[in-house]
């Protein structure tokens, strides 16, 4: 969602500056430089503590700008940076929720933890964005919610990039794949992470592998989850049928390959991949955690529970369900509001906004 709106943002109304956590570049970080966006970095939240993070990013703002908005897409840590801003003298600060859950053990500490995250976002930060609703209710308290400061803004795709192929042209690339012409192929783009739930597609294949299916499962990504991944796939005698593909630039053209596109997600804030993968026709097969939110309204978004018999029921009878009719499908996708132009364009109207609302009206 940053990177569509900081490749359309005005050059002569904006000035950008991207503040990234950690030593390593990122994989963005080159478009960004071309782009002529900075790039700076600062120690984390978790490396520096609350106090250190908060005096860091103050003494980073005050020396670096003047800005006029700050936009934290941390999640929960976004607390801390509205403190931090709050420091530095800057008091339009957008927090913006992309996630639905924890992306760690739930317990009372956690609890506890997010009470206080959304304790300062209620308190600190100017505006409330989320990507959809159940995003929103995680991070931001009901106060917040039904208040003039929380709005949805949708993360939108690149109609451009993601469309459908033809037949022969997902034929070719399913062969430069080694794919066999008869396989089922199924496929997820995600971070290899517990919240992805990829081991689920694992024990899938498995399932389908054990009814005879010549079944291949290609997962896009990379993540924390990949050796042990691997290792369950040997475990499960599909290591040849199970794919890492890892982090690539070329999502579409992995797109273009699947039968269908598998989402076992146990949380998801909206589900975007499940949107690239419906502007390339593919049929989705998603777990009934994704927002409804994400469904096109295409007939390609199926939502199941967590059961595997549930699973190879949607695939069977999805899996020739395939669109080709771009034209209708990026129209029907821009409709509701999942372009990135129209995106972005809104994005660049609620800064300027934000900058012009009188500061009374905040909290």
């Amino acid at each position: 969602m940053l990177m569509d709106v900081l490749r359309r943002l005005d050059r002569e109304r904006f000035r950008s500056t991207v503040l990234a956590h950690g030593p390593a570049p990122g994989e963005f970080e080159p478009e960004l430089v071309r782009l002529g966006v900075p790039v700076r970095r600062l120690p984390s939240l978790g490396t520096l503590g609350y106090p250190g993070y908060v005096r860091a990013l103050a003494r980073f703002l005050r020396a670096s700008g003047p800005f006029d908005v700050v936009h934290s897409h941390l999640d929960w840590q976004g607390g801390a940076v509205a403190a931090g801003s709050r420091l530095a003298g800057i008091h339009k600060v957008v927090a913006h929720s992309h996630a639905a859950s924890w992306s760690r053990r739930d317990g009372p500490v956690e609890r506890i933890h997010l009470a206080f995250c959304r304790l300062l976002l209620r308190t600190l930060a100017s505006d409330a964005w989320a990507c959809s609703r159940e995003a929103g209710e995680f991070l931001f308290d009901r106060r917040t919610m039904v208040s003039a400061r929380f709005r949805i803004v949708r993360n939108a795709i690149d109609l451009d990039r993601f469309h459908p192929v033809d037949a022969a042209s997902a034929a070719t690339r399913r062969a430069a794949l080694g794919f066999p012409p008869d396989a089922l192929v199924l496929g997820h783009v995600g971070s290899l992470s517990p919240v992805k739930n990829q081991a689920f597609l694992i024990d899938l294949a498995a399932r389908l592998a054990a009814r005879g299916e010549p079944v291949r499962l290609l997962l896009v990504g990379e993540g924390p989850d990949r050796q042990a991944l691997s290792r369950r796939a040997a475990a499960r005698g599909i290591e040849r049928e199970v794919v890492f593909a890892g982090s690539r630039p070329d999502v579409p053209e992995m797109l273009a390959v699947l039968d269908v596109f598998v989402f076992p997600s146990i949380s998801e804030g909206l589900g975007l991949a499940a949107v690239e993968a419906q502007a390339a026709g593919i049929p989705c097969v998603v777990s009934d955690v994704v927002p409804g939110e994400a469904d096109m309204n295409l007939g390609l978004f199926d939502r199941v529970p967590l059961d595997f018999e549930q699973w190879e029921r949607a695939i069977d009878r999805v899996r020739h369900a395939r669109r080709h009719d771009g034209g209708g499908i990026a129209r029907a996708i821009a409709a509701r509001g999942y372009d990135a132009r129209g995106a972005s364009a809104e994005v660049a109207s609620l800064y300027e906004a934000v900058v012009a609302r009188d500061r009374s009206t905040w909290i």
